[in-house]
């Protein structure tokens, strides 16, 4: 199979305000050219609370709802004709005043009119401990919460769940991770990489590839990556996942993290 080639450019809009760490999900309208953007870090070490509408072909920015509170390092998923976001911080530290706090804004509102009274998320659940930093991939019904940290310390339980109420144990990550990248495919769930949570290399990316197996809920360190990485993105295409960009640095040495606009198959299939 022959994975199409991946070319990014620059759009000529942009964003109201620098922001990131936020949860972006897909919009509802048919077509795909929305995006959600929930939360997130902005300038002056502040977070935010708004969800704004953007339409990728015009860059069009709309404001349909607020959080219950300001919010970045959370994760996102649309269920059920909701958007959903999954824990987060109140600060721009992952680690502390995280949330355990489900939240739910409709994915199908129209857009309010100028001027009027934009909702405000209700909370739909409660995750079973506070998490901040993990990552959310859906594999069919199923979203899945992987990697993460609370004020009480590195989460490496994995979460799923199909209506943001209930949850259930699928594994533990071996090696326990903060913003992976993550994929669902051919019956697994892929993490790739990540900031590490523990040991010698806390805080810094790693190049781990752990593989759980959704059947057995056996979790395991398979591989890995050509360099250390955190905060890429993952997406399937044909029989590969593709990585895409994120942060990346030498474990254990100290050193700058470095972006990198790297993107490259993984070969899952293999």
């Amino acid at each position: 199979v022959v994975v199409p080639r991946v070319v990014s450019t620059l759009v000529t809009w942009r964003l109201g305000a620098p922001i990131s760490r936020a949860v972006v999900v897909a919009g509802a309208t048919p077509g795909g050219d929305q995006l959600v953007i929930l939360g997130g870090a902005t300038t002056g070490g502040l977070t935010a609370s708004g969800a704004f509408v953007l339409n990728v072909t015009n860059g069009t920015l709309s404001h349909v709802g607020d959080l219950m509170t300001t919010l970045d390092d959370a994760t996102g998923a649309v269920l059920d004709g909701q958007d959903v976001v999954f824990g987060g911080a109140s600060s721009t530290s992952a680690a502390s005043s995280t949330s355990a706090s489900v939240q739910a804004l409709s994915a199908t509102a129209p857009v309010p009119s100028s001027g009027t009274t934009v909702p405000t998320s209700t909370l739909l659940g409660t995750l079973p401990q506070p998490r901040a930093g993990d990552t959310a991939v859906t594999g069919g019904a199923t979203t899945y919460l992987v990697g993460g940290v609370s004020a009480a310390g590195p989460d490496p339980g994995i979460l799923a769940t199909s209506d943001g109420r209930h949850f259930i144990d699928v594994a533990a990550l071996p090696v326990p991770v903060l913003f992976p990248a993550v994929a669902v495919f051919g019956g697994k769930l892929y993490v790739f990489g990540g900031d590490a949570a523990t040991g010698s290399d806390a805080g810094h990316a790693v190049d781990t590839i752990q593989v759980v197996d959704l059947k057995t809920h056996k979790a395991k360190d398979k591989g890995h990556l050509l360099e250390p990485l955190a905060g890429a993105a993952a997406v399937v295409l044909g029989h590969d996942v593709i990585l895409a960009g994120g942060d990346t640095a030498p474990p254990g040495t100290g050193a700058q993290t470095a972006t990198t606009a790297a993107g490259a198959p993984t070969g899952a299939s293999t």
